[in-house]
């Protein structure tokens, strides 16, 4: 296991999408290192509460990515956190032109203001929708990538910019390809918060099919991971999976969560869902090549997301 000592300190970062999910626990977690985070968001899916944490401890900056390239707002930066994104599935099968748009065209005009203004470290932060219906499970970096809807079709392509970048600017790029994160915060449009809040507001819970398989990681442990793959000079240029190597069946998320709400019903409606059936990360190479590790875990995480959402529904 590697040890690296970076010193975060009065380092200069931005994070695109600030206030979604992932980018306001990120701008948490730079301010605690002690960084000058601008936070860039548009606000047209996130939600400015979500930072009202570090609201006196961040630059908000309001912009939409797709017009990013003609502004000034990433001089001096050190490390760009690319997050902005139409990240739900299902919405960018409903709108695939806006969802083309943003994670496509909006992700190059990141990535040239980054280079122009000579940004050191971009890390773009991908799925493993990208890998389509896997050939086997758990799922290393080197498996073939697949395009099987508009959101995954568009994380491709945001894939291939970021190595066309790194391969003719300065720049350093990484990319990063997320399992399931989840956690405090996270849209009720997702599987988790979904679940939960069926559970607190209706006394029962309702899925779509119970065979899906899914590898989920805490947000805080995600974001432990962010920092490390950062701070790798091996990761350089690669493709780094996240998540915990850990595969969890709808069925069974949804008992697990029915328990803790004193066995409320569980009824599988037997629908037809986006996206692959089974996706299991095989973490590997960044455990291999950082100090991370999985430390929260699944069943602590799941306790304080589900105490969030009864505070907070």
């Amino acid at each position: 296991m590697l040890t690296i000592n970076m010193n975060w300190n009065n380092i200069n970062t931005a994070v695109t999408g600030s206030a979604g999910f992932l980018g306001s626990h990120m701008c948490e977690r730079l301010v605690s290192e002690g960084t000058n985070v601008i936070a860039i968001d548009n606000y047209s899916g996130g939600d400015p509460k979500l930072l009202e944490d570090v609201e006196d401890d961040i630059e908000a900056k309001e912009c939409d990515i797709r017009n990013l390239d003609n502004t000034d707002i990433l001089e001096n930066v050190d490390i760009l956190f690319h997050f902005a994104a139409i990240a739900n599935p299902r919405s960018c099968q409903s709108n695939f032109n806006l969802a083309f748009d943003v994670n496509v065209s909006g992700t190059k005009s990141v990535f040239e203001a980054a280079v122009n203004a000579g940004v050191n470290q971009v890390l773009f932060f991908s799925s493993a929708a990208v890998y389509g219906e896997p050939n086997d499970t758990p799922i290393d970096e080197s498996h073939p990538r697949k395009a099987t809807d508009p959101y995954s079709t568009t994380k491709i392509i945001g894939e291939e910019l970021a190595n066309m970048y790194h391969s003719e600017y300065e720049t350093d790029f990484k990319i990063i390809r997320n399992f399931n994160i989840f956690g405090p915060r996270h849209s009720t449009e997702y599987l988790i918060p979904t679940l939960i809040k069926q559970a607190i507001e209706d006394d029962a819970i309702e899925i779509w099919t119970a065979e899906a398989i899914r590898d989920f990681t805490y947000v805080q442990d995600a974001v432990n991971a962010y920092i490390s793959v950062a701070e790798s000079d091996r990761l350089i240029g690669r493709d780094v999976n996240v998540g915990s190597n850990l595969a969890i069946s709808s069925s069974e998320l949804a008992e697990r969560i029915s328990a803790e709400f004193g066995d409320v019903p569980v009824e599988n409606l037997d629908k037809d869902t986006v996206g692959s059936s089974r996706l299991v990360c095989d973490n590997t190479l960044i455990t291999n090549e950082t100090n991370w590790v999985n430390t929260i875990g699944f069943e602590d995480g799941l306790e304080r997301t589900i105490d969030w959402y009864i505070d907070n529904l």
